[in-house]
C-alpha cells in the first residue's frame, strides 16, 4: 500500500482515475458474470450502459455516456495496458501541471474522443481510457518541450501506438485521435497562456 501511495505521490487524481477505472471493471464483471466478456450480451450488464453510443445517444439523449464510456473496459488486457499507460504518464503530467489540467484532460479528451467516434464511427460502440492517455501524449510533449528536453521520446512513443491503432481494427482509431486532439486543445491553452511547469 505504501508502495502504491509513493508511486502515485503528487498525482491524487491521477491514482483516482485509475482506481475509478478498476472499480467499474469490478462492477463489469459482477453484473456481467463474466471476467472473460465483462460487457456481457447487449444491454446486459453495467457497462453497456456505459460505453459510448452514438445511436444511443441520439435516441435516448444519454449524453453522459459521453464521460462514462471513458471509465469502461472491454478486457482485463485492455483494462491493464490502459492502466500502465496513464499511470507512469499522467502522475508526470500531474505533478508538473496539477490536478485542474488533469481533469481539464480528462473532460476534453472524453468529449473530443466522442466527438470523433460520432463523425467518423457512427455505428460504433466503443469504450475505454485510451482517450484521456493520448491526450496525455500531447501534454507529455509540451512537458518535454517546456523542460529543454529531446522531443524523439515522446513523439516516438505517441508513433508507435498510433500505429497499433491503425493496424488492430479491434481499437477505436478515431477515438483515439479524438483524445489526442483533446489533449492538444489543453496544451495549447497551457502554451498560449504561458503556463509552464512546476520547478
Amino acid at each position: 500500500m505504501n508502495s502504491i501511495k509513493e508511486f502515485f505521490k503528487g498525482a491524487p487524481l491521477t491514482a483516482g482515475f485509475c482506481f475509478a477505472c478498476i472499480a467499474v471493471f469490478v462492477a463489469e464483471v459482477i453484473t456481467s458474470g463474466s471476467v472473460i466478456s465483462p460487457l456481457g450480451n447487449r444491454g446486459e450488464g453495467i457497462g453497456w450502459h456505459m460505453v459510448f453510443d452514438p445511436g444511443f445517444v441520439r435516441a435516448y439523449d444519454q449524453w453522459y455516456r459521453v464521460f462514462s464510456a471513458t471509465f469502461v473496459h472491454l478486457d482485463i488486457g485492455h483494462l491493464l495496458l490502459n492502466l500502465l499507460m496513464i499511470a507512469l504518464v499522467g502522475r508526470e503530467v500531474e505533478r508538473a501541471y496539477g490536478w485542474v489540467v488533469i481533469l481539464a484532460l480528462i473532460i476534453a479528451c472524453s468529449i473530443g474522443g466522442a466527438l470523433f467516434v460520432w463523425w467518423m464511427q457512427p455505428l460504433s460502440a466503443v469504450g475505454g481510457a485510451s482517450t484521456f492517455g493520448y491526450g496525455l501524449f500531447a501534454m507529455l510533449l509540451l512537458l518535454s518541450s517546456a523542460r529543454g528536453q529531446g522531443l524523439a521520446g515522446p513523439a516516438v512513443l505517441l508513433g508507435v501506438n498510433l500505429m497499433y491503432s491503425v493496424m488492430l481494427t479491434s481499437v477505436s482509431l478515431w477515438g483515439h485521435i479524438g483524445g489526442l486532439v483533446g489533449g492538444a486543445v489543453v496544451a495549447l491553452a497551457l502554451r498560449v497562456r504561458g503556463v509552464g511547469p512546476r520547478s
